[in-house]
């Protein structure tokens, strides 16, 4: 199996538990919940349940559905359009397919790290109002440096070894 079908599977899999994730916390949640936190973790704004469940699904939806149409389009983006070192090297008729197709691994593998990062902090935030008083702390920090870590280490990985992709 290629790793950009083992990157579908993780990709369903994420979307899929984030679902089971808001299915479960749903019935636990109150019905005003802290949608704002400041950089310390204490609770700015308040929401109801309704309106926190939608945004959040929405915002969610909205990733889940970008990194796959961006997918399944990249083919039929003029060249002129995309914007990549080298472009005359890369983008050049006879290496053109085999860049886009590591250009739609690395959308891919992007798409997986950022909807398991909203997965998180969706967790984290539906924790914290399960508390009397909401608080992520510090929390929401390291899952961003996490976050930015790891999309560093897949594009470098990912330019380093671009063959390892299919």
């Amino acid at each position: 199996m290629t790793r950009s079908r083992w990157l579908w599977i993780l990709y369903v899999l994420v979307v899929l538990a984030a679902g089971v994730q808001l299915v479960c916390f749903y019935p636990q949640l109150p019905e005003r919940l802290a949608s704002r936190f400041d950089g310390q973790g204490e609770a700015m704004e308040w929401c109801s349940k309704a309106t926190f469940v939608r945004t959040n699904v929405v915002v969610f939806l909205f990733f889940a559905l970008l990194f796959p149409v961006l997918w399944m389009i990249l083919p039929w983006i003029p060249t002129s359009l995309i914007h990549v070192p080298h472009k005359e090297f890369w983008l050049a008729p006879a290496r053109c397919g085999y860049a886009l197709l590591l250009i739609r691994g690395f959308l891919l593998c992007f798409g997986c790290l950022t909807l398991m990062c909203l997965a998180i902090f969706m967790q984290v935030t539906m924790r914290a109002n399960l508390t009397a008083r909401p608080n992520l702390g510090y929390g929401p920090w390291i899952i961003v440096g996490i976050y930015l870590a790891s999309t560093l280490g897949a594009l470098t990985w990912f330019f380093r070894k671009p063959g390892r992709w299919f």
